[in-house]
């Protein structure tokens, strides 16, 4: 009789972990790692459906999408369960460079956001008022989703106001009989 051992969630967490980590050194531009032929193409279809994702596709859709890629050169597709490994594969790596999976859903709300403040700005149709209040209030919700605002809701005065350095030009000027003349040079002394 066969004992069947029962995999524990960290125990998975640990064997993925091992498995993408040349994906995560390839991603860390401190670390030049060359990824293999195969290595790349797994690779390029976690960057596609992280772009799936920002572009408005839910997750089954990434997964249904991911199962129509070819998989080889011999025309090959995805199953259902590789595409939901491969999908779980793009959140852990560009989830973990981000450091949670919150700031990946952060991440995608603001792309979203950023592409309706672009057609806010370009719709030729609104008034320029109109235009401004939506524009105010993308960039709020902008403001929000990247926690611009600290907890009493006010920008933070390094955000309004970043420290400027500041030159003093000390110039003196002599008059002449009520003419102006130009500033002498400075001399070593002053």
């Amino acid at each position: 009789m066969t004992d069947i051992v029962a995999l524990t969630n960290t125990d998975y967490e640990k064997r993925r972990e091992g498995r993408l980590d040349k994906f995560l050194d390839y991603l860390n531009p401190d670390i030049e790692r060359k990824l293999g032929k195969k290595e790349q193409i797994y690779f390029n279809l976690m960057q596609k459906s992280f772009n799936w994702r920002t572009m408005f596709f839910s997750p089954e859709q990434v997964r249904r999408m991911l199962m129509q890629e070819p998989k080889d050169e011999n025309g090959g597709t995805y199953s259902y369960s590789m595409a939901c490994q491969l999908y779980a594969d793009m959140e852990y790596i560009f989830g973990k460079d981000m450091k949670s999976d919150k700031n990946l859903m952060n991440r995608i709300i603001s792309e979203h956001l950023y592409k309706a403040l672009q057609l806010a700005y370009q719709d030729k149709k609104a008034s320029d008022i109109e235009k401004a209040e939506v524009i105010l209030k993308i960039t709020d919700k902008i403001a929000k989703v990247n926690k611009v605002y600290d907890n009493d809701g006010f920008l933070s005065p390094e955000m309004v106001m970043p420290q400027m350095l500041n030159i003093l030009i000390k110039s003196t000027a002599t008059t002449n009989n009520n003419i102006i003349l130009p500033p002498k040079a400075p001399t070593e002394n002053e």
